[in-house]
């Protein structure tokens, strides 16, 4: 059975706001399954380019500095709540291998910046004690 407009739009819009399942498999739109299949390969490939160009772009940045340091690779705690809540929304019930795997990766890059974090931290706690004890022995 033929799907209206309105229908398949609604259901477009749907998927993209939870992407855990094959689209063109969605029961009801049999008839629509070429169009649905397109539709889920183009989206996944307009959100592969957008990933690939903010890394480009970050990759670009860290290129053209005259140094690096550690917190250049710390995400913001914005950047990893709303990975994490994408994350989240995809792997939900759905059971999406894919979605799965992107999970564990960005849990593991949360915890690399957290440890990154946590040495950066020590690291200023150290200069800071080790300067507060120079100004003490020079009487600053």
């Amino acid at each position: 059975m033929k799907q209206t407009t309105e229908a398949l739009e609604a259901l477009k819009k749907s998927w993209m706001k939870d992407p855990c399942w094959d689209i063109e498999d969605t029961p009801g739109f049999e008839e629509h399954q070429e169009e649905l299949l397109a539709f889920r390969k183009e989206t996944e490939a307009k959100w592969e380019a957008a990933r690939q160009e903010a890394r480009s772009k970050k990759m670009d940045w860290i290129s053209n500095r005259d140094h690096i340091t550690l917190a250049d690779f710390v995400h913001t705690p914005e950047e990893i709540e709303a990975t994490l809540q994408m994350l989240d929304r995809q792997v939900g019930d759905c059971g999406s291998a894919v979605a799965y795997a992107n999970f564990e990766i960005t849990r593991a890059q949360v915890r690399a910046s957290l440890l990154i974090a946590i040495q950066i931290k020590r690291v200023a706690d150290a200069l800071e004690e080790s300067t507060a004890y120079d100004k003490y022995i020079r009487g600053f």
